[in-house]
């Protein structure tokens, strides 16, 4: 459980300071596809990816065990952080490592049905998601 909670803390915590980072690396309000910012570009891309990586992470870790995929996640978020980080002043290079550090909010579903169970397991990981954007 405890890895559990690192891996939803450390995906939610970046998903929250996308915003606060890009300024710092002053890449936000820079232009990058079709006249949108480099900011929305990356909220854009990081919501598609939060969508792909869930039922892929869920498959994953059916398939290899629950450890085994939040191994797999935190090796992903934890390079794609340490290349925004280093590469992050870059545009393209932050809205591409601002979405690869969102594996470590795939194994949330698959772990919240395997703590509370299955019944309502579709409902659960959405309610989490929506309490954690405030």
């Amino acid at each position: 459980m405890g890895a559990f909670f690192c891996a939803a803390a450390g995906g939610l915590m970046a998903t929250a300071q996308i915003g606060p980072i890009a300024k710092d690396f002053n890449v936000g309000n820079t232009i990058i596809f079709f006249g949108g910012s480099t900011l929305a570009a990356a909220l854009i891309i990081d919501s598609v990816a939060n969508g792909t990586v869930r039922p892929l992470f869920g498959w994953m870790s059916d398939l290899i065990g629950r450890e085994y995929t939040m191994a797999i996640a935190f090796g992903l978020g934890v390079g794609a952080c340490r290349f925004l980080g280093t590469l992050g002043t870059a545009p393209w290079a932050f809205v591409l490592f601002a979405a690869l550090d969102l594996p470590d909010l795939g194994p949330v579903p698959p772990t919240c049905t395997d703590a509370f169970g299955p019944q309502f397991a579709p409902v659960r990981p959405g309610l989490l998601q929506h309490y954690s954007d405030f």
